[in-house]
């Protein structure tokens, strides 16, 4: 099994844009965003999220904050695990669900902290005394500009061998570290596990090169169903995911204007198009679906086939408009 394939196996998720999202890793404590439903889905693997990573107010990555505050109070299991909540500084938004949510709760069983992060907050979230350091880190997306939003990776702490002594054979690099030491030999440097955008435009190469997996908005099959920005396209985050050399892509916050057999039929084409040769998966509602790439029949219009075109309300609401209409994903 690769190690892009354990990733997607260790997570326990939801994703229908406009709705809810919600990704645990159980590997790493971390639950990222928390939309409606999300004690619910997770169920038992509840008591796994020590720390909490919202990435912007939005009610379909935060609504679920309160049900999950409860469901750890009063189902059995590991009531008293403290429970970090971590989110955009600079967001009045958050800080006003905060005060509805700590006057509204009752008194809970276990230790709850609310701490607002920037671009660059670093939290160690490998074990004490773990032989390889791992972090988790924020750094800024691209989705809403009148709200700070927030995105987050897993980095590995490794060493590797310098680039001087790269060349040479097996014996001579014995002969060296036996008179200077092994570690002379070798640098630190930090390996990508894991990247989540939140909801974002494409994100920057540097942040997710060579990620062993891409958690990415694909909020649009097609840059011709655009409506909005502050989403990317799956033809952005295949071409991202192949100019960063990613190993796996989920594509994530899809539409619900698209079938999944839509979005089957239109990944031959995407990838042949934007070259990338990795894995790819796509979080469909509560189950993470391979993505095989089987040809489109000749003669249809994969990237439109089956698309509900929907309105959407002014920018900055969050409720659901009439039937037929989104608000912004």
């Amino acid at each position: 099994m690769g190690v892009t394939t354990h990733l997607v196996e260790m997570m326990e998720g939801y994703s229908k844009a406009l709705y809810s999202s919600f990704f645990l890793f159980r590997n790493y404590d971390l639950l990222f965003d928390c939309g409606e439903g999300c004690a619910a889905r997770l169920d038992r693997h509840q008591f796994r999220a020590r720390w909490v990573c919202i990435s912007h107010y939005h009610h379909d990555h935060s609504g679920g904050l309160k049900g999950l505050f409860l469901a750890r109070a009063y189902t059995k299991g590991s009531n008293d695990r403290e429970m970090t909540i971590y989110y955009p500084e600079g967001s009045p938004s958050m800080e006003r669900l905060r005060r509805w949510l700590e006057r509204d709760l009752p008194r809970l069983p276990f230790p709850l902290e609310w701490a607002p992060v920037s671009p660059g907050f670093r939290l160690r979230v490998s074990q004490q005394g773990a032989r390889v350091p791992i972090d988790l880190e924020a750094f800024a997306a691209d989705h809403y500009a009148r709200e700070a939003c927030l995105g987050f990776r897993i980095v590995e702490g490794r060493k590797r061998l310098k680039p001087e002594y790269a060349g040479l054979l097996p014996n001579e690099i014995a002969r060296i570290a036996h008179q200077t030491g092994h570690d002379s030999l070798m640098e630190d440097y930090e390996k990508t596990i894991l990247v989540y955008s939140g909801d974002s435009a494409p994100l920057p190469v540097e942040i997710v090169r060579g990620a062993d997996l891409l958690l990415h908005d694909a909020t649009f099959l097609s840059e011709r169903d655009r409506e909005e920005p502050g989403h990317a396209s799956v033809e952005q985050v295949l071409t991202l995911a192949r100019v960063a050399e990613v190993s796996g892509v989920m594509l994530v916050h899809t539409s619900h204007r698209y079938s999944l057999r839509t979005v089957r039929k239109a990944m031959p084409r995407l990838l042949r198009r934007t070259g990338y040769q990795g894995d790819v998966w796509i979080q469909w509602l509560d189950r993470p679906e391979r993505l095989d790439g089987q040809e489109s029949a000749p003669g249809e219009n994969a990237a439109g086939e089956g698309v509900r075109r929907e309105t959407h309300p002014p920018r900055g609401t969050d409720a659901l408009g009439p039937q037929g209409t989104e608000a912004p994903l």
